[in-house]
């Protein structure tokens, strides 16, 4: 049995100095095996998920949340990171790490501050933007890195004007 992982990793070790940045992107498909993943102290960075397909287990330290196709989740540095796929779910999950200074700032211009969960819907924004940083990212150049921080300022801003139109987010 396997799961399916694609993922770049440009620095995992990320320099919150710098004011925004994407330091990997990733996709798992769990068709095979479930997928379990624990990290009780978190990371040092954020993560942004999106449910593509099938439905995911998350927990992050406060709550347990079952989310389906079309939902994002978001993790907080330090916050603890335990969430599952299971295999007969047939999930599909995409999912970015960033941070850096002004990470706060551009979460709270788009309104997500304090959200951690939000319907995005099928548009398959969320896929397209994820394949594009993964591109990016193998560049390994300041152009390339800029982009990833620009495309992913415009993911965010999008998922802050979708959840408030759609008023289906939940507050961390």
């Amino acid at each position: 049995m396997s799961i399916n992982i694609s993922a770049l990793h440009y620095n995992d070790n990320l320099d919150v100095k710098e004011g925004f940045s994407v330091n990997n992107a990733g996709y798992v498909k769990a068709f095979d095996a479930d997928s379990h993943i624990c990290r009780p102290g978190g990371r040092y960075d954020y993560q942004l998920l999106y449910v593509k397909a099938g439905k995911a287990h998350f927990y992050n330290g406060q709550k347990n949340y079952t989310l389906g196709s079309g939902h994002v989740f978001l993790y907080r540095p330090g916050q603890p990171q335990i969430y599952e796929y299971c295999a007969a779910d047939r999930t599909e999950i995409y999912w970015i790490h960033f941070g850096g200074r002004r990470t706060d700032e551009v979460l709270k211009s788009a309104g997500l501050e304090n959200v951690c969960t939000a319907d995005f819907g099928g548009s398959g924004e969320f896929v397209r933007v994820t394949e594009c940083l993964i591109r990016e990212l193998r560049e390994q150049s300041g152009a390339a890195k800029l982009g990833c921080a620009a495309k992913l300022v415009g993911l965010i801003t999008d998922i802050g004007r979708s959840t408030r139109k759609t008023a289906d987010a939940a507050s961390c």
